[in-house]
């Protein structure tokens, strides 16, 4: 199972149970920096700057920094078929909790 996925299912199972994505989170977050740490731990530096640092390790770079430059200053001001999904992700954020929850209804989400 992929990693998104696994994350993703993190984060779902800790809303269920907690009513909260803080406890998904800071699991999430922990594997992620336990991933790094396990591999400067079991692998040579030569070994991990080789084989994870490639070309295309660079032009993702590239084109992540690109897109962020580009769409700096986009807040999901104009309706479209795309941003409702940012409003949505937005209020997750702000609330801690899914876009149908009650305090969400209550506020100004819609």
């Amino acid at each position: 199972m992929s990693a998104i996925i696994v994350s993703t299912l993190f984060l779902y199972a800790s809303q269920m149970i907690f009513k909260t994505f803080v406890p998904g989170v800071v699991v999430d977050v922990f594997f992620a920096l336990l991933f790094p740490a396990y591999l400067i731990v079991k692998r040579d530096l030569k070994e991990i700057r080789d084989s994870y640092f490639s070309t295309g390790f660079y032009v993702f770079l590239g084109m992540f920094l690109l897109t962020v430059i580009v769409d700096y200053g986009y807040f999901f001001w104009h309706w479209d078929e795309l941003s409702h999904w940012g409003m949505m992700v937005k209020e997750m954020f702000r609330t801690g909790r899914f876009y149908t929850e009650d305090v969400c209804v209550k506020s100004s989400c819609a």
